[in-house]
Protein backbone atom coordinates (compact mmCIF):
# COMPACT_ATOMS: atom_id res chain seq x y z
CA UNK A 1 0.00 0.00 0.00
CA UNK A 2 1.02 3.32 -1.37
CA UNK A 3 1.66 5.23 2.15
CA UNK A 4 3.01 8.19 0.18
CA UNK A 5 0.01 8.87 -1.76
CA UNK A 6 -2.28 8.15 0.83
CA UNK A 7 -0.54 10.66 3.50
CA UNK A 8 -0.64 13.07 -0.01
CA UNK A 9 -4.46 12.64 -0.35
CA UNK A 10 -5.40 13.15 3.31
CA UNK A 11 -3.42 16.11 3.99
CA UNK A 12 -5.18 17.75 1.10
CA UNK A 13 -8.59 16.59 1.39
CA UNK A 14 -9.23 16.42 5.45
CA UNK A 15 -7.11 19.66 6.07
CA UNK A 16 -8.10 19.83 9.65
CA UNK A 17 -7.71 16.43 10.07
CA UNK A 18 -4.17 16.05 8.72
CA UNK A 19 -2.48 15.22 12.01
CA UNK A 20 -4.15 11.86 11.90
CA UNK A 21 -2.77 10.81 8.78
CA UNK A 22 0.14 8.49 9.93
CA UNK A 23 -2.34 6.66 12.37
CA UNK A 24 -4.98 6.44 10.01
CA UNK A 25 -2.79 4.58 7.51
CA UNK A 26 -1.16 2.54 9.64
CA UNK A 27 -4.75 1.49 10.91
CA UNK A 28 -5.54 0.78 7.53
CA UNK A 29 -2.79 -0.90 6.47
CA UNK A 30 -2.57 -3.32 9.57
CA UNK A 31 -6.14 -4.48 8.34
CA UNK A 32 -5.89 -4.94 5.16
CA UNK A 33 -2.70 -7.17 5.86
CA UNK A 34 -5.25 -9.09 8.39
CA UNK A 35 -4.78 -13.02 8.34
CA UNK A 36 -7.56 -14.95 5.51
CA UNK A 37 -7.93 -11.71 3.46
CA UNK A 38 -7.25 -13.23 -0.27
CA UNK A 39 -9.36 -10.67 -2.41
CA UNK A 40 -10.35 -8.12 0.12
CA UNK A 41 -6.63 -6.64 0.75
CA UNK A 42 -4.28 -4.11 -0.12
CA UNK A 43 -4.15 -5.47 -3.69
CA UNK A 44 -7.92 -5.17 -4.55
CA UNK A 45 -7.53 -1.08 -2.65
CA UNK A 46 -4.27 -0.94 -5.22
CA UNK A 47 -6.19 -2.25 -8.26
CA UNK A 48 -9.16 0.09 -7.35
CA UNK A 49 -7.05 2.91 -7.27
CA UNK A 50 -4.79 2.18 -10.39
CA UNK A 51 -8.80 1.70 -12.37
CA UNK A 52 -9.66 5.22 -10.52
CA UNK A 53 -6.51 7.13 -12.04
CA UNK A 54 -7.75 5.67 -15.97
CA UNK A 55 -11.26 7.14 -14.99
CA UNK A 56 -10.39 10.31 -12.52
CA UNK A 57 -11.61 12.91 -15.29
CA UNK A 58 -15.19 11.53 -14.97
CA UNK A 59 -15.09 12.40 -11.25
CA UNK A 60 -17.00 15.29 -9.65
CA UNK A 61 -14.66 14.70 -6.45
CA UNK A 62 -12.22 12.38 -7.59
CA UNK A 63 -10.19 12.72 -4.25
CA UNK A 64 -13.34 11.90 -1.96
CA UNK A 65 -13.74 8.67 -4.53
CA UNK A 66 -9.96 7.62 -3.53
CA UNK A 67 -10.44 8.36 0.22
CA UNK A 68 -13.69 5.97 -0.11
CA UNK A 69 -12.06 3.46 -2.00
CA UNK A 70 -9.07 3.00 0.92
CA UNK A 71 -11.28 2.90 3.48
CA UNK A 72 -14.47 0.69 1.75
CA UNK A 73 -13.27 -2.69 2.94
CA UNK A 74 -11.31 -1.56 5.81
CA UNK A 75 -13.73 -3.76 7.93
CA UNK A 76 -13.71 -6.77 6.67
CA UNK A 77 -15.08 -9.70 9.08
CA UNK A 78 -15.79 -13.01 6.68
CA UNK A 79 -19.26 -14.06 8.00
CA UNK A 80 -20.65 -10.38 8.59
CA UNK A 81 -22.70 -8.72 6.77
CA UNK A 82 -22.23 -5.02 7.79
CA UNK A 83 -18.94 -4.56 6.45
CA UNK A 84 -19.23 -1.52 4.52
CA UNK A 85 -21.14 0.13 7.53
CA UNK A 86 -18.86 -0.30 10.29
CA UNK A 87 -15.69 0.50 7.45
CA UNK A 88 -17.66 3.83 6.88
CA UNK A 89 -18.06 4.61 10.73
CA UNK A 90 -14.24 3.97 11.12
CA UNK A 91 -13.61 6.43 8.44
CA UNK A 92 -15.53 8.94 10.76
CA UNK A 93 -13.56 7.90 13.25
CA UNK A 94 -10.51 8.64 11.86
CA UNK A 95 -11.39 11.87 10.46
CA UNK A 96 -12.51 13.79 13.46
CA UNK A 97 -12.18 17.80 12.44
CA UNK A 98 -12.20 17.53 9.04
CA UNK A 99 -15.45 19.52 6.94
CA UNK A 100 -18.21 17.46 8.17
CA UNK A 101 -19.96 17.71 4.68
CA UNK A 102 -17.37 16.05 2.73
CA UNK A 103 -17.02 13.69 5.49
CA UNK A 104 -20.45 12.41 5.09
CA UNK A 105 -20.45 12.67 1.14
CA UNK A 106 -17.00 10.15 1.53
CA UNK A 107 -19.26 7.98 4.35
CA UNK A 108 -21.96 7.85 1.86
CA UNK A 109 -19.72 6.82 -0.96
CA UNK A 110 -18.49 4.13 1.44
CA UNK A 111 -21.69 2.38 1.64
CA UNK A 112 -22.41 2.91 -2.22
CA UNK A 113 -19.91 -0.15 -2.29
CA UNK A 114 -22.90 -2.44 -0.39
CA UNK A 115 -24.12 -2.71 -4.50
CA UNK A 116 -27.85 -2.80 -2.55
CA UNK A 117 -29.27 0.51 -4.27
CA UNK A 118 -28.56 2.36 -7.48
CA UNK A 119 -25.95 5.30 -7.14
CA UNK A 120 -27.63 8.69 -6.43
CA UNK A 121 -24.83 10.42 -8.09
CA UNK A 122 -21.99 10.33 -10.38
CA UNK A 123 -19.42 9.55 -7.78
CA UNK A 124 -20.95 7.09 -6.26
CA UNK A 125 -21.65 5.41 -9.72
CA UNK A 126 -17.86 6.17 -10.39
CA UNK A 127 -16.71 4.52 -7.44
CA UNK A 128 -19.09 1.43 -7.59
CA UNK A 129 -18.27 0.72 -10.84
CA UNK A 130 -14.53 0.62 -9.83
CA UNK A 131 -15.09 -1.85 -7.18
CA UNK A 132 -16.77 -3.97 -9.55
CA UNK A 133 -14.13 -3.29 -12.24
CA UNK A 134 -12.53 -7.29 -11.78
CA UNK A 135 -15.43 -8.29 -13.25
CA UNK A 136 -14.08 -6.71 -16.79
CA UNK A 137 -10.78 -7.99 -16.57
CA UNK A 138 -10.10 -11.05 -19.02
CA UNK A 139 -11.28 -14.55 -18.24
CA UNK A 140 -8.18 -15.82 -16.31
CA UNK A 141 -7.62 -13.04 -13.88
CA UNK A 142 -11.35 -12.83 -13.64
CA UNK A 143 -11.05 -16.33 -12.33
CA UNK A 144 -8.16 -16.19 -10.15
CA UNK A 145 -10.32 -12.69 -8.34
CA UNK A 146 -12.89 -15.29 -8.26
CA UNK A 147 -10.53 -17.75 -6.38
CA UNK A 148 -9.14 -15.26 -4.00
CA UNK A 149 -13.07 -14.86 -2.82
CA UNK A 150 -13.86 -18.50 -2.73
CA UNK A 151 -10.59 -18.53 0.42
CA UNK A 152 -12.04 -16.19 2.08
CA UNK A 153 -15.04 -18.12 2.60
CA UNK A 154 -13.75 -21.05 3.58
CA UNK A 155 -16.30 -21.73 6.55
CA UNK A 156 -18.61 -22.02 3.85
CA UNK A 157 -19.64 -25.47 1.82
CA UNK A 158 -19.43 -25.36 -1.79
CA UNK A 159 -23.58 -25.54 -2.49
CA UNK A 160 -23.46 -22.97 -0.10
CA UNK A 161 -21.09 -20.12 -1.05
CA UNK A 162 -22.00 -20.36 -4.80
CA UNK A 163 -25.57 -20.09 -4.21
CA UNK A 164 -24.53 -16.74 -2.90
CA UNK A 165 -22.52 -15.85 -5.63
CA UNK A 166 -25.35 -17.05 -7.82
CA UNK A 167 -27.93 -14.86 -6.52
CA UNK A 168 -25.00 -11.63 -6.58
CA UNK A 169 -24.31 -12.50 -10.45
CA UNK A 170 -27.82 -12.93 -11.40
CA UNK A 171 -28.74 -9.91 -9.20
CA UNK A 172 -26.20 -7.74 -11.50
CA UNK A 173 -27.32 -9.27 -15.09
CA UNK A 174 -30.67 -8.54 -14.38
CA UNK A 175 -29.98 -4.90 -14.34
CA UNK A 176 -30.21 -2.48 -16.76
CA UNK A 177 -26.87 -2.16 -17.62
CA UNK A 178 -23.93 -3.78 -15.77
CA UNK A 179 -21.58 -0.48 -15.15
CA UNK A 180 -23.68 2.99 -14.16
CA UNK A 181 -21.06 5.45 -15.89
CA UNK A 182 -21.13 5.55 -19.62
CA UNK A 183 -17.71 5.49 -19.59
CA UNK A 184 -17.67 1.38 -18.01
CA UNK A 185 -20.65 1.25 -19.55
CA UNK A 186 -19.03 1.43 -23.42
CA UNK A 187 -15.55 0.29 -22.27
CA UNK A 188 -16.20 -3.03 -20.10
CA UNK A 189 -20.14 -3.65 -20.02
CA UNK A 190 -19.79 -6.33 -22.70
CA UNK A 191 -16.66 -7.94 -20.84
CA UNK A 192 -18.15 -8.13 -17.46
CA UNK A 193 -21.37 -9.62 -18.90
CA UNK A 194 -19.51 -12.72 -20.90
CA UNK A 195 -17.82 -13.33 -17.78
CA UNK A 196 -20.66 -13.91 -15.42
CA UNK A 197 -23.06 -15.39 -17.97
CA UNK A 198 -19.73 -17.90 -18.46
CA UNK A 199 -19.30 -18.09 -14.89
CA UNK A 200 -23.15 -18.83 -14.47
CA UNK A 201 -23.09 -21.74 -16.71
CA UNK A 202 -20.02 -23.44 -15.04
CA UNK A 203 -22.36 -23.52 -12.12
CA UNK A 204 -25.43 -25.05 -13.98
CA UNK A 205 -22.86 -27.36 -15.23
CA UNK A 206 -21.76 -28.33 -11.53
CA UNK A 207 -25.33 -28.82 -10.36
CA UNK A 208 -25.14 -25.38 -8.29
CA UNK A 209 -28.33 -22.68 -7.95
CA UNK A 210 -29.07 -19.97 -5.76
CA UNK A 211 -32.24 -21.99 -4.06
CA UNK A 212 -29.94 -22.50 -0.73
CA UNK A 213 -29.35 -19.21 -0.45
CA UNK A 214 -32.75 -18.23 -0.49
CA UNK A 215 -33.49 -20.78 1.51
CA UNK A 216 -31.17 -19.61 4.33
CA UNK A 217 -32.52 -15.92 3.74
CA UNK A 218 -35.67 -16.83 4.15
CA UNK A 219 -34.91 -19.01 7.84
Amino acid sequence: MNKERFLALWQRTLVTAAKDAEQAFTTLEELYAAPGRHYHNGCHVQHCLLWLDRYRSHAINADAIELAIWFHDAIYEFQACDNEQRSAELFLQCSLGADQTLRRYIYDLILATTHRQPPTNPDQALIMDVDLSSFALPWHPFIKDSVRCRKEKAFLTDPEFFARQICFWESLLARPAFFYTPVFFHEHEQQARENVKRMLELMVERGYDCSLNKQCQSA
